[in-house]
């Protein structure tokens, strides 16, 4: 329904739209079928409110997808289903961390699973993108899902966490630290861990 690329400042914002998509043709199987999808890493799709549904019967039935890499941006929107990363400043993107060394290429909020089983090394974790300004009362959940016990950092990325640069997850399984950011002085609160 709405393809977010095609140029480097492809921008787009919904607001208040209801999207339903449907492929009940029984014919043009394994097309993808969606409402908003986000192509080219330089996109950006920012929905706000509205109610999105995409249904295709050989299961390619995802609402909102991010499969460029670009931004993404759900704020009080009912969705299905949803592909790739959403970030927010007050919805919650879900997005599984396995890499070493986890740079965002936007200011990702939302939750953030650690997976460290595979980075006997450890693995540091930033929470912003390089020179980026973080947006004011930004929420990041991180919860480790593994029971490595492999050492995870968590690293501001030039902004202090509670006063440090950076601070180390909890070394058991299921492990959390939820953090908000309360400007360039303070940085990072760690509200519970």
């Amino acid at each position: 329904m709405f393809y977010v690329g095609g140029n480097a400042s492809s921008r787009v914002e919904l607001n208040n739209i209801w999207c339903i998509v449907r492929n009940n043709s029984g014919t043009n199987l394994g097309v993808k079928v969606t409402c908003v999808d986000v192509v080219l890493p330089s996109s950006w799709a920012r929905i706000h409110s509205g109610y999105f549904q995409a249904e295709d019967p050989n299961r390619h039935e995802f609402d909102l997808q991010n499969t460029g890499n670009g931004r993404l941006e759900v704020q009080t929107t009912r969705y299905k289903s949803l592909l790739g990363n959403s970030y927010s400043s007050n919805g919650a993107g879900v997005r599984m961390i396995t890499d070493a060394i986890y740079t965002p290429q936007y200011n990702d909020d939302g939750i953030k699973l650690i997976d460290a089983s595979e980075n006997q090394s450890g693995m540091l974790v930033k929470l912003s993108a390089p020179g980026a300004s973080q947006v004011m009362g930004a929420e990041q959940v991180i919860v480790r899902i593994d029971n490595s016990g492999n050492e995870v950092i968590i690293d501001g990325n030039g902004k202090l966490i509670n006063g440090a640069l950076t601070r180390t997850l909890g070394s058991a399984q299921y492990s959390k630290m939820v953090l908000r950011y309360v400007g360039s002085l303070a940085g990072w609160l760690v509200l519970s861990e």
